[in-house]
């Protein structure tokens, strides 16, 4: 299915804090993902893809968690160093062409909330670059 002009514009928000070196990376191109039902897979789905929310505990994100663990603090550093959350994952992985965008909405991405940074529930989740997957295509 063709990016329509406002699935586009949510795309552009969910990444603005993306840094530009990392943005660049990103597979957007023309299309979403949506599955095809077949003879042999009425579902159109088959396997299971997992999506990732991951990042590196650097020097600078252990000095933070050391001096102030503040969640939006630890975001912020790791969102700088390339972190995706699980839902960009998810998206990334559709616009690849790997996981149904049915799927990437039951991750819950609103389309660009402005309220990107997880909830306390979240916090135990890690983190992954957009570097490390441009590898698993």
């Amino acid at each position: 299915m063709a990016i329509d002009v406002a699935a586009m514009k949510m795309i552009d928000k969910q990444f603005a804090d993306l840094p530009a070196k990392f943005k660049k990376k990103l597979p957007i191109g023309k299309d979403m993902y949506e599955p095809v039902a077949t003879s042999d897979c009425p579902s159109g789905l088959r396997g299971r893809m997992p999506v990732f929310e991951m990042f590196k505990i650097d020097k600078e994100i252990q000095s933070i968690i050391l001096k102030n663990p503040v969640e939006g603090e630890i975001y912020k550093v790791a969102r700088e160093h390339g972190m995706l959350t699980m839902a960009e994952d998810a998206l990334v992985k559709n616009l690849q062409g790997l996981v149904p965008f049915q799927e990437v909405y039951n991750l819950g991405w609103e389309g660009g909330e402005d309220d990107t940074v997880p909830s306390d529930s979240d916090s135990m989740v890690q983190t992954k670059k957009v570097e490390d997957v441009e590898g698993s295509v």
